[in-house]
């Protein structure tokens, strides 16, 4: 089956730097050991977003502390490794840094740069089985990496920040890109579009189908959106197959007859970070008035998600900063106390890297190309991105997207804008269940009208964030 955590990884940002030491420990401590028949809770490493695995010696809590051999996790680290038996020190270097410390004592000595530092903790290694142990708080810190706890799952995340989020690339191809973003985003402009789409071969019957057109138009400024779509529905199959199981009944009637033409208007503001959504289907799902608004607070969403940035300030930052800076600012939402959380984080910082980066363009004729691959659990997913270029700048954008499972064809994404026209084809094939195409386009023309960031005084608005917490 997919792996859809690691697959939903497919969007965001990324790097940092590497920090503390190097070091040499004065003296012998006194070393600790474990009897070979001791006993402790099973728990779980999570290194940079993966579960280790450990052959002769596990992971163990002692005294509500997670320890971990030592020479595992910090050769998963890519830290070189050394032991002097003699004096029971483990010295740990990676790049710049270097940390010593002695097995049975609660000091360390880190030294970068030429400063030395001492280190206190709050806990010993020791020795259990012939195996050394040290705490894994310990053990990541000393190598400037994060460490945290998820409680439910018995997990420690260690995560090497730098690692993750490629702190040595650079994204100079990406801030051309953006430039011309920002650029085409300061005018005002009126926008048509239509989408046609069919989903066909529903359980495997070729009379079962739904088709419909999405006809689009609005006004977009560089902070807000208006939009109102009407999509015309042929569910002609679909009242066939109601009517063959059983007579429907009034209820069931009058949704499917607000389903065959459905129409909404949309207010979308970046400075406030609220949708507003306005449809004559909710009179029939929810009840309420026909021009009744309801509204989602992103802002509250992204508070209650835990995050430390608003969604306004996220914005922003992709409007004014360059692309790394935005990537250092989202590197720091990695979760440290959800394991899937943050194992998705983390796939999804790899991918940025290995499409935005610019170690993963390569100049070609007309702009910049780069092609990213991603193997997981029998699914293939293939991303390519291209920027076309005029004297050295971003003039559009394409982008492909492929999915294969097994050796076939799940899905196809092809999107592009270039100068006033943008477009897009999706197909979806699920095998035995159905298959889905979907085409579009949009048009843009500069224009003095300007939306609207919210709906205007008087009307009726009820929050969803505040229907979601009831």
């Amino acid at each position: 089956m997919i792996n859809f955590k690691k697959l939903a990884a497919l969007s965001m940002a990324s790097a940092m730097v590497l920090a503390p030491s190097s070091a040499f420990a004065q003296g012998v401590a006194t070393t600790t050991v474990i009897s070979e028949t001791a006993q402790a809770p099973s728990v779980a490493i999570q290194l940079n977003g993966t579960n280790m695995s450990f052959t002769d010696a596990q992971p163990v809590i002692v005294n509500s502390r997670v320890y971990v051999p030592f020479r595992a996790v910090f050769e998963g680290l890519d830290a070189e490794v050394s032991y002097d038996d003699a004096t029971k020190t483990i010295t740990a270097k990676k790049d710049t840094t270097e940390a010593v410390f002695v097995v049975g004592n609660k000091n360390m000595t880190i030294k970068k740069d030429g400063t030395n530092k001492n280190v206190e903790t709050d806990a010993a290694s020791f020795i259990k089985n012939g195996r050394t142990y040290v705490p894994v708080r310990f053990a990541a810190q000393a190598l400037d990496c994060t460490v945290g706890w998820d409680d439910d799952d018995k997990t420690a995340i260690i995560f090497d920040a730098d690692e993750v989020t490629g702190a040595n690339e650079t994204y100079t191809i990406m801030d051309k890109y953006l430039a011309y973003a920002k650029e085409f985003s300061e005018k005002t402009y009126a926008l048509t579009g239509t989408f046609n789409f069919s989903v066909n071969n529903i359980d495997g019957s070729s009379d079962k189908y739904i088709k419909g057109v999405c006809n689009i138009d609005g006004i977009t400024d560089s902070s807000k959106v208006n939009m109102n779509t009407v999509t015309e529905l042929d569910l002609s199959a679909v009242e066939k197959m109601i009517d063959a199981e059983s007579a429907p009944d009034a209820e069931t009637l009058a949704l499917l007859e607000a389903l065959k033409s459905i129409d909404f208007n949309l207010i979308f503001n970046l400075d406030t970070g609220k949708y507003y959504i306005q449809s004559s289907l909710f009179s029939t799902l929810m009840g309420s008035a026909d021009d009744t608004w309801y509204s989602i607070d992103m802002n509250s969403m992204m508070e209650m998600s835990g995050s430390s940035f608003s969604f306004t300030d996220l914005a922003k930052m992709a409007k004014a900063a360059s692309f790394e800076t935005y990537m250092h600012a989202m590197s720091t939402e990695i979760s440290t106390t959800d394991k899937d959380s943050a194992a998705l984080s983390i796939e999804t910082y790899k991918l940025i890297t290995g499409i935005f980066s610019d170690s993963a363009f390569k100049t070609v004729a007309d702009g910049y190309e780069s092609t990213y691959k991603q193997e997981t659990d029998g699914a293939t997913v293939t991303l390519s991105m291209k920027l076309p270029t005029a004297d050295d700048k971003v003039t559009g954008c394409s982008f492909d997207m492929s999915m294969d499972y097994m050796g076939s064809g799940v899905m196809k994404l092809t999107a592009e804008q270039n100068g006033l026209k943008s477009s897009m084809d999706m197909s979806i094939n699920v095998e035995d269940i159905f298959d889905m195409t979907l085409t579009g386009n949009f048009d843009y023309a500069e224009t003095t009208n300007a939306p609207i960031g919210e709906p205007t005084d008087g009307s009726k608005v009820i929050s969803l964030n505040d229907m979601m917490m009831q």
